[in-house]
């Protein structure tokens, strides 16, 4: 039976009138990716509608969806999923709140509504890897070029219950997801950590708003995950606590005792780059950590972040042992760091390390000896 018949079988039921559930279709989007229909059909309480779809390997090694058979095809499966009532996810999400949303009402940054979130939200429960990374693909729209909207806060209230269930296989792109909007600026590129609760915003901007308040609120939760296993939820925990420094006092300790006992070199500098974050709001603490760190942490790489952010902090003021150290990363090491840390991701944390050292030479007033010649 193809899933149209399925669908067809399904309306002809008697009690379809009377009881309404809503069905998923995946259907073949653009470079392989899934175009995600919820199509409101009325079905039997019980019914198990069957929606099938095949993907293939490209020589990549990347799944991809095609509804007919390729030329290159590699491996071919096919997924079976029962798209449930929504009372089915009761021991996921708070279902009865998910319903009091007027999800058509709100509109995502990109300006569409947001009908067919409380669904999406329910497929990060699917066993299924490919539908929950397309889940997860849909739900990063709620933040868009550091702007977030009125359907951001209702998501991401939805999104801190999923990612706090250990039983969510996708806790760390949850993660990810969470980490833009703290980081998002919203209306007016206003920067959001600046604003206060008490300061006036019109209904539409509060109702975005709320969307960072209600991450902010959940800094023990961040805080607890800093000892995950999950090198990525790690990762990202550490980036959300850095988008807070008005909460200095509260978060500096346990970031800073993560940072100490983190295995990871990599994580460590970025737990170093978000405790500079947060010290922006006290830069003497920031200052004197850094002078600490930059001189007695074992890891080169982290002693040369160290010595840059320092910079950054204190620009001309920078010590000259600081300098004359970017000034010889700059001429010999910047090469030989580069060839040891190929691991380094060229992400919002690391960008090219010599131009990281040339940078922070700039900030100190120092010319480089290119600029010179």
């Amino acid at each position: 039976m193809t899933k149209y018949q399925a669908i067809e079988q399904a309306k002809m039921h008697p009690e379809a009138q009377s009881r309404g559930f809503m069905l998923l279709k995946l259907s073949n989007g653009i470079n392989g990716s899934f175009d995600w229909r919820f199509l409101d059909e009325k079905v039997p309480k019980g019914a198990k509608v069957i929606i099938k779809y095949r993907t293939f390997r490209t020589q990549l090694g990347e799944l991809m969806w095609s509804g007919e058979h390729t030329s290159h095809n590699k491996e071919e499966t096919e997924w079976h999923q029962v798209v449930h009532d929504l009372e089915e996810y009761k021991h996921f999400l708070n279902v009865e709140a998910l319903q009091e949303f007027d999800w058509m009402a709100l509109r995502t940054p990109y300006g569409n509504n947001s009908s067919q979130f409380p669904y999406i939200l329910c497929a990060l429960t699917f066993s299924d890897p490919i539908v929950r990374r397309e889940a997860i693909a849909m739900l990063g729209t709620i933040e868009y070029n550091d702007c977030i909207s009125t359907a951001t806060y209702p998501t991401v209230r939805f999104l801190l219950e999923l990612v706090r269930n250990s039983a969510i296989s996708d806790r760390a792109a949850i993660l990810e997801v969470l980490l833009a909007v703290a980081r998002a600026d919203c209306y007016n590129s206003k920067p959001l950590e600046v604003i206060a609760d008490e300061q006036f915003l019109s209904l539409e901007q509060y109702e975005a708003y709320q969307a960072y308040f209600a991450i902010r609120d959940a800094i023990p939760f961040f805080l607890a995950l800093l000892a995950h296993s999950d090198i990525d939820i790690r990762r990202f925990s550490s980036g959300i606590l850095g988008c807070y420094p008005e909460r200095l006092r509260e978060i500096w300790p346990s970031l800073e005792q993560a940072f100490k006992v983190e295995p990871n070199e990599l994580i460590q500098v970025i737990h170093l780059f978000n405790l500079c974050n947060l010290a922006s709001a006290d830069f003497s603490i920031g200052i004197s950590w850094l002078e600490t760190t930059r001189l007695t942490h074992q890891s080169e790489l982290v002693r040369c972040y160290a010595t840059i952010r320092l910079a950054y902090f204190c620009r001309h003021l920078t010590p000259p042992d600081a300098i004359a150290a970017l000034t010889e990363w700059l001429t010999t090491n910047p090469s030989v760091l580069a060839q040891n840390y190929r691991s380094v991701p060229d992400d919002d944390y690391f960008g090219n390390l010599y131009s990281d050292v040339e940078d922070a030479l700039h900030v100190c007033e120092v010319k480089t000896s290119e600029e010179a010649d």
